[in-house]
């Protein structure tokens, strides 16, 4: 399940910054923030990882 959940982060990224136009960083943000949802990370504690 975690090489699966990694093949489709990197994908949507790409998505995002070619047909929706948006901002790599932002794109980023959002795939990290649910790649940690998808993996059982409580969404209190997804600020936390990220500032890592």
């Amino acid at each position: 399940m975690p090489l699966v959940v990694a093949g489709i982060s990197v994908l949507i990224p790409l998505l995002l910054m070619t047909r929706l136009r948006l901002n790599g960083f932002a794109a980023l943000l959002l795939v990290a923030v649910g790649v940690g949802i998808v993996q059982g990370i409580p969404p209190e504690r997804i600020p936390d990882v990220l500032n890592l």
